[in-house]
């Protein structure tokens, strides 16, 4: 994304790539299932490419962030995570691959 979109919260500059622009949300505990996070993403309307490239969605009982690609979650306006069904948390090498590929890209 253009860095300065508004929708993304934070843009990361990865050594020689393009800055990488992400959208930082708080995931809350369900009350209705053990175990399950819900993350809402975009009340309003859907996410569009160029609006960020990552989101992160912070765990806070857990102090871990889950990050997925825009294109992932872009047409959900509310994502269900469970650490035990879906990817690992933590997964920070998304963003190194991300960083990877728009170098290799350049």
């Amino acid at each position: 994304p253009l860095v300065g979109s508004p929708k993304a919260d934070v843009c990361l500059k990865m050594g020689q790539g393009p800055y990488v622009g992400i959208q930082v949300k708080r995931a809350c505990v369900s009350t209705q299932r053990a175990g399950l996070y819900k993350i809402n993403t975009s009340s309003r309307a859907k996410y569009s490419t160029g609006d960020f490239d990552v989101l992160a969605a912070y765990l806070p009982d857990r102090n871990v962030f889950v990050f997925w690609r825009l294109e992932e979650i872009a047409e959900y306006g509310q994502i269900s995570y469970s650490p035990e069904r879906h990817r690992n948390p933590d997964n920070w090498e998304l963003l190194d691959a991300l960083a990877e590929s728009s170098t290799a890209n350049r």
